[in-house]
């Protein structure tokens, strides 16, 4: 959510309408929103949201300013975060000037 810009009302109006529902419907046991505290605006109106659908949410929901500390609480601390992150650097990271994932 650090690269968002701050989300309009008429957006706003149609995570509630159509994002969330489908969201709290989902078989999700934990959800992470990574967003830094400077990030007043966005943080508001995320809060709303999670608000508005308080009642049907059945998995567990953290905010977190960093996507180490996240990924951590997602993965219970375990041992094979090292191992997920060399996956996903190897299939993701990009040298510079190339567009192919894994590419460097």
């Amino acid at each position: 959510m650090n690269t968002v810009p701050d989300l309009p009302v008429a957006d706003q109006l149609w995570l509630g309408d159509h994002w969330m529902p489908a969201l709290v419907a989902s078989a999700l046991e934990r959800l992470v929103l990574v967003i830094d505290s400077s990030q007043v605006h966005n943080q508001l109106a995320i809060d709303a949201l999670h608000d508005l659908v308080q009642p049907a949410i059945r998995f567990d929901s953290q905010y977190f300013s960093d996507s180490e500390s996240a990924l951590q609480w997602l993965t219970d601390e375990s041992a094979l975060v090292i191992s997920l992150e060399a996956e996903w650097s190897a299939r993701y990271t990009t040298t510079p000037g190339s567009t192919e994932p894994g590419a460097g």
